[in-house]
């Protein structure tokens, strides 16, 4: 027991223990289980190639400069837009039907396809 402790590769072993143990300790919270995460190197987001987009490439270009805080106030804008025109043709509709009913009740001649 007691040479093997007092061997070199004991006490280099132990010694590697320790330095590895203080070396985690200093780290502290940085270590990758409970910090953040170091990635060498950079990271790109995929820009969509012209090929494989479904959305013209002129339209693109029209839109580019435009931050997303822009984009959605300008889609928050046009779906108000859409659903105002869609009560509108809902009110249409139903002017039109009712149109009819009144002209089926007074002259439904008026409708059939060969009176002149």
């Amino acid at each position: 027991g007691q040479k093997l402790k007092n061997s070199y590769s004991f006490r280099e072993k132990q010694e590697g223990k320790f330095n590895r143990r203080s070396s985690i300790e200093s780290v502290g919270s940085q270590g990758p289980p409970h910090g953040t995460r170091v990635v060498l190197g950079r990271e790109t987001s995929p820009v969509p190639s012209p090929a494989v987009s479904r959305i013209p490439r002129e339209i693109m270009d029209k839109y580019s400069r435009q931050t997303r805080e822009d984009l959605i106030e300008m889609v928050i804008m046009l779906q108000a837009s859409v659903e105002e025109q869609g009560k509108k043709v809902a009110d249409l509709e139903d002017y039109v039907d009712s149109m009819l009913i009144k002209v089926m009740e007074v002259s439904p001649v008026l409708l059939e396809k060969n009176v002149l």
